[in-house]
């Protein structure tokens, strides 16, 4: 989480949010009157961890489409990393359901992340209202980043009109990750830094976070042996990592308009083309 003058920043994951947050810790060294205070320990920090003295000001997040998102958690594979399924999966019923786990097909990954009978650290009311109302991983994450009340929000938001759902989130700025170089400039410059001193983030290349260092402890991915093979054993890239398109069937995609309906209610844009927004 990062604080200016003008906007509280919060870092969505796989969103491109190491590349936001570099960006603007390195418009806040070159410019002096632009200010920018990353608040230790709040890296992945959810709005209702925000200071009330910065409630106030506007929040900035990333916002991915959401059929890429998935694919990127998919190939990123920390939910099979086995200190993190034994915390948070009920793992003697993930591995009834899928023998092989925790080597899925995307199709058998995206039923597995979306069934939240899986899960064991949600609370059971929680739990309950996820599963009966059919709502994705990617719309929990969005509401938890979100919403000073993301289960009553989840409750409610099928109820509301899309103009209401816009007005909600009207104080929330997203940054498009498929433009974040010149959505990111285009909302400096509103929050009045000249654009001549941030040229330079139009140029950058996407910034990697290190997998291997997380708060200056060894994290996840040095756990990982062979069982990892999206990864190669030099690089924190995937890969052949593949675009959405290629992974997502039809009935996969009928699966996420709905679970994930949320997000192209209000992202229409990312519905694709000639399909309607129902799905199942």
């Amino acid at each position: 989480m990062i604080v200016t003058d003008n906007f509280v920043y919060i870092h969505a994951p796989k969103t491109g949010g190491t590349f936001v947050t570099a960006m603007i810790e390195a418009a806040a060294q070159a410019i002096p009157d632009f200010h920018a205070t990353d608040l230790a320990g709040l890296k992945h920090a959810v709005v209702r961890r925000n200071p009330e003295q910065f409630r106030q000001l506007p929040v900035v997040t990333n916002r991915r489409n959401v059929f890429s998102q998935y694919v990127s958690r998919y190939y990123y594979r920390w939910w099979a990393v086995d200190i993190h399924v034994k915390q948070k999966y009920d793992l003697a019923r993930v591995k009834n359901d899928y023998p092989s786990f925790p080597d899925l097909a995307f199709s058998e990954y995206l039923r597995f992340v979306n069934h939240w009978p899986y899960l064991t650290q949600i609370r059971p009311g929680v739990r309950q209202l996820l599963e009966e109302r059919k709502l994705g991983f990617n719309t929990w994450s969005f509401a938890r980043l979100t919403q000073q009340k993301p289960v009553g929000f989840l409750r409610d938001f099928d109820g509301w009109t899309d103009e209401q759902l816009r007005e909600h989130f009207s104080t929330t700025r997203f940054l498009k990750t498929e433009s974040l170089n010149n959505d990111l400039v285009s909302l400096l410059i509103d929050s009045g830094v000249s654009s001549r001193n941030i040229d330079f983030i139009l140029k950058n290349k996407p910034v990697l976070p290190n997998p291997a260092e997380r708060n200056g402890k060894r994290s996840w991915l040095a756990q990982i042996t062979g069982r990892l093979a999206a990864f190669s054993g030099k690089s924190r890239e995937p890969v052949q990592k593949k675009r959405w398109q290629e992974l997502f069937t039809q009935d996969d995609i009928d699966f996420v308009l709905h679970r994930d309906r949320l997000y192209f209610r209000l992202f229409p844009e990312m519905i694709p083309g000639g399909i309607s927004a129902q799905g199942k």
